[in-house]
Formats: C-alpha cells, sequence, structure tokens
C-alpha cells in the first residue's frame, strides 16, 4: 500500500504552477508597535517578532522553482499576471531585498507570465528611502499600496522619535 496524502504533490506542484499571488514576508521587523497590529498585544497566539530578514538567495530559489514550474505541462494559466507582494513587519526597512526580487523577476524568462508588485507597509519610512506611495525615485515603477491609517499610539510615536 502506498503513502497516503492529505493533499497529493502533484496537486501542490499544480497550485503553485498556476498560482495567482506569491507574498514574501521579507523582514518581521518593524519601525512601529501597533497594538492593532496582528503581531501586536491584542492577539494572544501572534508569533514573537526577532527581526529576522529573509535573504534574497532564498527567495531567488523559489522563484526560480517558479518559473520552471511555469514552463512545464503543469501551466494551464497562460498569460497570466502574478501579483508579488512585499510583507513585513516593515518592508521598507529592507528596500534593497524588494530592489533586487523586482530586478531578478524582470529578468525571469517567463513568457507565460507577466508580474505586478505591491506592499503591504505603513509608510512612516517612505520619504527616507525615497519611496512614496505612487513609486520610487529610481524607476518608472509604480508600487500599490496598504496604508495603515490608524492613529499612532504613544509607543510608537516615541519610537519615531528615536529614529
Amino acid at each position: 500500500m502506498g503513502k497516503e496524502y492529505y493533499i497529493h504533490p502533484k496537486t501542490i506542484r499544480w497550485l503553485l504552477t498556476n498560482t495567482p499571488q506569491l507574498t514574501f514576508e521579507i523582514t518581521d521587523a518593524c519601525n512601529l508597535k501597533c497594538e492593532y497590529c496582528g503581531y501586536g498585544k491584542f492577539y494572544s497566539d501572534y508569533d514573537e517578532r526577532k527581526s529576522t530578514w529573509l535573504s534574497p538567495q532564498r527567495a531567488k530559489a523559489l522563484l526560480d522553482y517558479l518559473s520552471s514550474l511555469w514552463g512545464s505541462e503543469l501551466n494551464v494559466s497562460h498569460n497570466q499576471n502574478v501579483y508579488i507582494s512585499f510583507y513585513g513587519g516593515e518592508p521598507l526597512m529592507n528596500v534593497p531585498f524588494i530592489k533586487e526580487i523586482i530586478s531578478y523577476v524582470e529578468g525571469l524568462d517567463c513568457p507565460s507570465r507577466s508580474f505586478t508588485f505591491n506592499m503591504t507597509a505603513n509608510y512612516r519610512l517612505g520619504s527616507r528611502v525615497g519611496c512614496s506611495r505612487t513609486g520610487d525615485n529610481d524607476s518608472d515603477m509604480e508600487y500599490n499600496s496598504n496604508i495603515s491609517l490608524t492613529p499612532l499610539s504613544q509607543e510608537s510615536k516615541q519610537a519615531l522619535e528615536v529614529r
């Protein structure tokens, strides 16, 4: 009798091949300590934030694997747009990662895919890293963004004054 699977590995490969979105949590570090955040004190089951960083090499290894799948017989989503999202913590604390991955993706040989890049950020660091809600100063790329509009807690205000 063979192995029993809840989800068969071939199904996982098919789903990865045809996924419409890929999200990188590029860091769990954040410049704020918002109480309402999913990583804040209002949630009893959140994982501890340790200021870790995703290496570009690990992200590129995943992208290379996906690129090989996009060129395989499992691909039934020809000419699909894939949304590549950058998430954190605060992704603007690791802008070099974002720029490196965008450049890497644009260089992939994936005729069956187009890409849209976005990020979820609080944008408090936007002007310090040369990035605004509509793009960055180094390219004509437009960033779609999700922005926190909740007023800052006193602890967050103090954290910003120190930086």
